[in-house]
């Protein structure tokens, strides 16, 4: 029943008994006395799991929900100077979504707490299912030398040799020592599932409730945004706003226009030749002089040069 191999000595059997068990697992105990508890535990784990991802979503919902709009706040500053006349309702606008962000950290926080309790207890139904696992590993090893010494004791019926004794007598010993051994796993595993079912409903509610506590947060918080954020629609769509826009674009317009045309006569103003008409067309053929075709295109340049200007 022994091998060597590089002057290291070990059970074959044993060997290959831990093989299987890394690879397959422990036995499983027939007729389990816990089973029942086993499957509570299964069942509660994967309530806490649905809830976990509930947790997770919905914090990830909320701030997205937050952070959607924060890209245009600088735009719109720049884009509805104070002297527009949706200026205010746009700035109340950008106030009241700012603000939801307070209330997405307000709101996470009952989240947050509730994600702890079902890391705790999950951490605790962990550890029932470990003490499972130890409780089966007992009851292979009680199984294996009860199994060994009843095959040793038909042997030594039979007429063995004292080394066979020997080696059941020492087997009887390592059968009790199983037996203890699976005796306070059952014990331990019984125990620990007993203590975590016990609260079940009770740590289960208390995470509901943070929960509903954070979308009660949220609804409340919706409701005053809802508010204001009605008021200012009522403002932008409001038809005297837009009348005050459309006379506002079009002041700006005038004065865009008015300015073009005083860049306009300036430039000429500058290139118009000094003195009499004679004197013109004998200046406007004046070498360095520019043709009056080439005045044209210069203050045409300089007018969409200033339309540009005023634009920005």
């Amino acid at each position: 029943n022994s091998g060597s191999f590089a002057g290291t000595s070990f059970s074959m059997p044993g060997t290959f008994r831990t093989m299987k068990t890394k690879c397959f697992g422990p036995t499983k105990m027939p007729n389990d006395p816990l089973e029942a508890q086993r499957m509570e535990i299964a069942s509660y784990e994967q309530v806490l799991t649905a809830m976990c991802a509930t947790v997770s979503n919905a914090q990830a919902a909320l701030d997205m929900l937050g952070s959607v709009p924060m890209p245009m706040y600088d735009h719109l500053q720049v884009f509805f100077p104070p002297d527009v006349p949706s200026s205010k309702a746009v700035a109340q606008m950008c106030t009241t979504l700012k603000s939801f962000e307070g209330t997405a950290k307000t709101a996470n926080a009952h989240l947050a707490q509730a994600q702890q309790m079902i890391q705790e207890l999950q951490g605790h139904t962990t550890s029932v299912k470990d003490a499972f696992k130890e409780r089966d590993l007992a009851f292979q090893t009680r199984s294996h030398y009860s199994s060994k010494v009843e095959g040793l004791h038909d042997q030594v019926r039979g007429g063995g040799s004292p080394k066979l004794a020997e080696k059941l007598s020492r087997n009887v010993g390592k059968k009790q020592e199983s037996e203890q051994v699976f005796d306070a796993a059952m014990s331990n595993a019984g125990r620990m599932a007993e203590t975590v079912l016990a609260v079940k409903w009770q740590r289960s509610a208390e995470i509901l409730a943070k929960i509903c506590r954070y979308y009660t947060s949220v609804f409340e918080a919706s409701g005053r945004l809802a508010g204001s954020l009605r008021s200012v629609a009522d403002q932008l769509a409001t038809p005297s706003t837009a009348e005050a826009m459309q006379r506002r674009g079009q002041e700006i317009a005038e004065q865009a226009k008015e300015q073009m045309s005083k860049a306009s006569q300036a430039i000429r103003a500058r290139l118009q030749p000094q003195g009499g008409s004679g004197g013109e067309a004998r200046e406007s053929s004046a070498p360095g002089r520019p043709s009056e075709q080439h005045q044209h295109a210069i203050v045409q340049g300089a007018v969409v040069q200033a339309a540009v200007v005023q634009g920005q």
